[in-house]
């Protein structure tokens, strides 16, 4: 047995293996291995979390997952072994940093090609902004002879997504319903 196991606290490595599922003596055979993966569960907590989230999207039986086709696309085998957690942190790498906005991280966990699963090369850590124009239902106007999500368009513009709806509901072209600056308010009365 490695002196590694000594420096891992009696119920925490017990809490592992109930909560991993295996016996202790299966992880005292694999001490080093599973001390560098407790070490990186606690030196990565928000992206173990992250990690977690997606291997159950991924494996777990749920309908808004199948619906979302997460369960077909799948997971990389080696991310889904015991040891998936440190394989998927050398591949993907730890998140750039634990900033947060509006009480949520910066970055979350993003999949390049959303038609692929969670494999090696096809994850990367991206912003809210990144991921929302990453997404299967992402509006894509075009403009000036460029193509851009309307959320960028919006903002460039300087059109609320309340106005540019209401200008597409009564029938004004894309480009116009953008372009077109919008007038100060009314004010009726003192």
């Amino acid at each position: 047995m490695s002196r590694k196991i000594d420096n891992i606290l009696p119920s925490a490595l017990a809490w592992f293996a109930k909560h991993e599922g295996f016996s202790l003596d299966e992880i005292k055979k694999d001490a080093d291995k599973y001390y560098e993966l407790l070490s990186a569960h606690e030196k990565y907590p928000v992206e173990r979390k992250c990690f977690r989230a997606a291997k159950m999207r991924a494996t777990k039986p749920d309908k808004r997952h199948e619906k979302n086709g997460y369960k077909k696309r799948g997971m990389s085998p080696e991310w889904l072994d015991r040891f998936g957690f440190l394989s998927f942190i050398k591949d993907v790498g730890p998140m750039p940093d634990y900033e947060k906005e509006n009480g949520h991280y910066r970055w979350t966990l993003d999949r390049i090609d959303n038609t692929k699963g969670y494999y090696p090369g096809n994850c990367r850590w991206a912003t809210y902004r990144e991921q929302i124009k990453n997404r299967s239902n992402t509006r894509w106007v075009d403009i000036d002879g460029k193509t851009m999500p309307l959320m960028d368009a919006l903002e460039k513009y300087g059109i609320s997504s309340n106005v540019y709806t209401a200008r597409i509901r009564y029938g004004w072209p894309v480009d116009r319903a953008l372009k077109t600056p919008v007038k100060g308010r009314r004010t009726y009365g003192v």
